[in-house]
């Protein structure tokens, strides 16, 4: 996969997103861990992981949006 077929498929997955939101989606996710880790449930560990994968991938795509726009 092409550098340019990833960046079209980052963007109709998550948009442009904020750093802001990315990081708040990660916060969740983090904290559906921990009520999964208190009270252990294959849904809970689910949610936590898909938050997390979710808020991750946002994360690195705002970070990479970053960094193109100071490189101009």
């Amino acid at each position: 996969m092409s550098e340019e077929e990833s960046r079209r498929l980052s963007r109709r997955l998550f948009g442009r997103p904020k750093i802001w939101v990315s990081c708040l989606w990660l916060i969740v996710g983090l904290g559906w861990l921990g009520t999964a880790v208190v009270e252990p449930g294959a849904f809970r560990f689910f949610i936590a992981a898909l938050w997390i994968v979710v808020g991750s991938g946002m994360l690195i795509v705002a970070l990479r949006d970053r960094s193109e726009r100071n490189r101009r």
